[in-house]
């Protein structure tokens, strides 16, 4: 994880700096900018909420665990380590989610 952080830094200084180039002269800005549009990140469902019926990842304060889940109105549903759809958990509990990474 450690490796993970210092390449993030990384990249940071590059997009901050904005004076890093390829050896052909070009900028590694854009690229950088990319890089972090690319890497998913968590929202909280204060900010925003999924559409309904549509699968993400989500993280379960009460459980202190991420699953794959669904909203539905205003309880969520959640797959068990079997891949069933199982037991309801309230909105409270559900603090931030994430889309689902595109299939290989």
């Amino acid at each position: 994880m450690e490796t993970l952080a210092n390449f993030l830094e990384f990249i940071e200084e590059i997009i901050a700096d904005g004076d890093w180039e390829y050896g052909d002269g070009t900028s590694m800005t854009e690229d950088a900018k990319a890089v972090l549009r690319a890497i998913p990140k968590w929202i909280a469902v204060e900010d925003r909420l999924p559409g309904v019926d549509v699968s993400v990842l989500v993280y379960d304060q009460g459980k202190e665990m991420c699953y794959v889940g669904y909203r539905l109105d205003a309880r969520w549903w959640y797959s068990d380590h079997y891949g069933r759809w199982d037991a309801r958990v309230t909105l409270g509990y559900i603090t931030h989610w994430m889309p689902l990474p595109d299939s290989p």
